[in-house]
């Protein structure tokens, strides 16, 4: 009998039916108070884009991990970049999603920047009018993140195509 077995309770728990209790590693990490939502929504006329800019911190406090992804009500398209160019915009705020953790994730978030280059871009997606979210790095299927580098800039931007129309764009990321 191997010491998992001999004290199964005490090591992995069990459910009342004798299953093993597991969660996965970002769930954990919300449960430490090390995972972050931020959502920024913006009306669009247009001439106007919905434009994000997250720094990240040193490497010090840990890395992080992101998925990201926009919505629109018309026709568009966003961008995921590195190392964009922008004025500052207004610092907003990343919500800890155990709110019950006094944690920061040291991270430095800009809405309504002014872009001057997009730097390099990562990925480009296009959305269809009132199409539901379309998701950098991961889904509801399966995880495909990225680790951002320490102390540089990332950009997600979202244009539309012809009318008038609302976007939002997510981002959710913890750090490791």
């Amino acid at each position: 009998m191997g010491l998992l077995d001999a004290n199964a309770p005490q090591w992995l728990p069990i459910d009342g039916v004798g299953g093993r209790i597991t969660i996965d590693l970002v769930h954990h990490e919300i449960h430490d108070g090390n995972h972050y939502t931020f959502s920024r929504t913006k009306v669009m006329d247009t001439v106007t884009e919905n434009t994000v800019i997250i720094t990240t911190p040193a490497a010090a406090g840990g890395s992080i991990h992101i998925i990201s992804d926009a919505e629109m009500t018309a026709a568009g398209s966003w961008t995921f970049s590195k190392v964009p160019e922008a004025s500052a915009g207004s610092t907003l705020t990343a919500y800890n999603n155990n709110f019950i953790s006094s944690s920061t994730s040291g991270t430095t978030i800009q809405g309504g920047v002014i872009w001057t280059s997009a730097g390099t871009i990562v990925e480009t997606h296009y959305i269809g009018a009132n199409n539901t979210s379309s998701k950098t790095g991961g889904n509801v299927a399966g995880r495909n993140e990225y680790i951002l580098s320490p102390s540089t800039k990332y950009g997600f931007r979202v244009a539309n195509n012809a009318a008038t129309c609302y976007s939002v764009i997510n981002l959710f990321f913890y750090v490791a």
